[in-house]
């Protein structure tokens, strides 16, 4: 306490011993001092801002709104009330919480619709109530989706019709409101379609599906286009393969020539060939071998006497003339073979290339002339000759197939990529000049703190050796005597030193002051 109190007691005579001028550049900057402090104090508490919920509908910035004013959140709101921005310490938590109340579904509700049982309720409004809460589903599970902002799901289910000939499908429209034009590509479009189908029992051809931009992203149709659909995967995979080529090309070329273009062309064969072919040998193997001999004996008598009837008539034994014998042998052979056969199935696989062309522009070598300028040497025949055997080994190009290719020399315009590069180095810079003002913004409170603290411990420095002058100052008052006892002091010293010059006449003056005292 006694050093503050001496502290105190010395910078206040230090005060007063200040002229006003510096009096006053002191007061100055003290208060200026105290100013930055206090604002950056103040700056520094402000909570950072972030956004919570962005692209929201006049519904869903309503209810997020009034769900943070219930809950004593500060928030700031942007674009129009579209963007609602909290505290960034919270964006997370009320993110998660506001998100599982439904805060953000724009008036869209789902099964929640069932959580408080109603007495009284018809069958139609049941069912209304469970339309509803399927289309709320639907709308919020689509949602989730990163290339959605919003969607709606609209069911039309037609009244049951006694006669099956006049009962009508089922129908489903969605509306999409997506974040930037063309972000939903066609699987996604499909997978979106298929989702509503599974879960509602539609067929995908009843299934419309459009955006806010009134692009129709899925038209309903009576059949399935399947033809489209496979025409979309043979073109994607004619792409890959594609794809697949030109990288082979570029890595090989890049080393060499870093400036070049390269395009590819297949035209692949998608049919599926099934082939069953059969061949026979002729000259077969014996398989069985089966011989059969037929033996008979035939006897005749030849014709005696005249011609007519009575040389036909029979006659009696002792008449008979004499009779022929005849033996006829009769051998019959039957031999089965066995022919060899083969059978061979053959299946080609869809997807086989028919035709592959590959066309490549290559820059050739810039050199510096002994002028100092810049000049370009082109590729000779020889280099191309090179390169299309290279190309051709890499792909796997078959020439006898029909495949093309064809190397061309070209100088390219880099003007473009000197400026794209400039931009994004300057894009850099910003970026860097950011994160550095970003990093002072946090830094500059500590900083000011510090240089207040310094200018402070050097005022103190600066004041201890004024409060020791004046402490001096002090006690040298306190010691020096008055101005009487000064003129005794002096007044005595003459006296001393005149009785020491003229002895007779201060012996003199003394007898006079005597008697004038007798």
């Amino acid at each position: 306490m006694d050093f503050l109190r001496q502290l105190v007691d010395g910078i206040a005579k230090a005060w007063g011993k200040l002229s006003l001028s510096a009096r006053i550049n002191i007061g100055l900057a003290f208060l200026g001092a105290l100013i930055v402090v206090v604002a950056l104090t103040y700056w520094g508490g402000q909570p950072r801002y972030a956004v919570l919920f962005g692209n929201l509908s006049r519904e869903s910035a309503d209810s997020v709104i009034a769900a943070l004013e219930t809950r004593g959140v500060p928030y700031q709101t942007a674009d129009g009330g579209a963007t609602v921005l909290v505290p960034s310490n919270q964006v997370y938590q009320l993110r998660n919480q506001l998100s599982g109340e439904g805060a953000i579904q724009g008036g869209v509700v789902g099964y929640e619709l069932f959580d408080q049982t109603r007495l009284g309720v018809t069958d139609f409004v049941q069912n209304i109530q469970k339309q509803r809460a399927i289309e709320g589903e639907l709308s919020r599970t689509i949602g989730w989706y990163d290339a959605v902002s919003s969607a709606r799901v609209h069911i039309n289910v037609p009244p049951e019709r006694l006669l099956a000939a006049e009962q009508r499908e089922p129908s489903a429209g969605v509306l999409l409101s997506l974040t930037s034009p063309g972000a939903l590509g066609k699987r996604e479009v499909r997978g979106i379609v298929n989702l509503v189908s599974a879960s509602t029992g539609i067929p995908p051809s009843k299934i419309a599906v459009m955006d806010t931009q009134r692009n129709e992203l899925h038209k309903p149709s009576e059949e399935i286009d399947t033809v489209a659909e496979l025409a979309d995967r043979q073109t994607a995979a004619v792409a890959a393969r594609e794809a697949q080529y030109k990288q082979k090309i570029v890595a090989m070329l890049e080393p060499l020539y870093p400036n070049h273009a390269v395009s590819v062309s297949l035209v692949m064969d998608f049919d599926q060939v099934s082939t069953t072919e059969t061949k026979y040998d002729p000259e077969g193997a014996i398989l069985s071998e089966d011989t059969t001999t037929e033996e008979s004996t035939t006897t005749e008598a030849p014709p005696v006497g005249p011609a007519g009837t009575i040389a036909n008539v029979p006659l009696t034994e002792e008449g008979a003339p004499a009779q022929s014998m005849t033996k006829e042998l009769t051998e019959t052979t039957t031999t089965n073979f066995e022919l060899s056969k083969t059978e061979t199935s053959t299946m080609v696989a869809p997807g086989t290339i028919k035709r592959l062309s590959v066309s490549a522009m290559i820059e050739g070598r810039t050199t510096t002339t002994e002028d100092g300028e810049l000049q370009y040497v082109a590729l000779t025949d020889d280099e191309r000759s090179q390169i299309e055997g290279l190309i051709v080994a890499a792909v796997g190009a078959d020439l006898t197939r029909g495949d093309s290719v064809v190397v061309y020399d070209a100088q390219f315009d880099t003007s473009a990529e000197a400026a794209a590069a400039a931009a994004m180095g300057e894009a850099a810079r910003e970026m860097r000049r950011r994160t550095m003002m970003e990093a002072a913004r946090q830094l500059v409170p500590a900083v000011v703190v510090g240089v207040a603290l310094v200018v402070l411990i050097t005022m103190l420095r600066r004041l201890k050796p004024m409060e020791r002058a004046a402490r001096v100052a002090v006690e040298a008052e306190e010691i020096r005597p008055s101005d009487e006892a000064l003129a005794k002091e002096r007044m005595q010293e003459e006296v001393a030193k005149l009785s020491q010059e003229q002895p007779e006449t201060v012996a003199n003056l003394l007898k006079t002051w005597l008697a004038e005292t007798e």
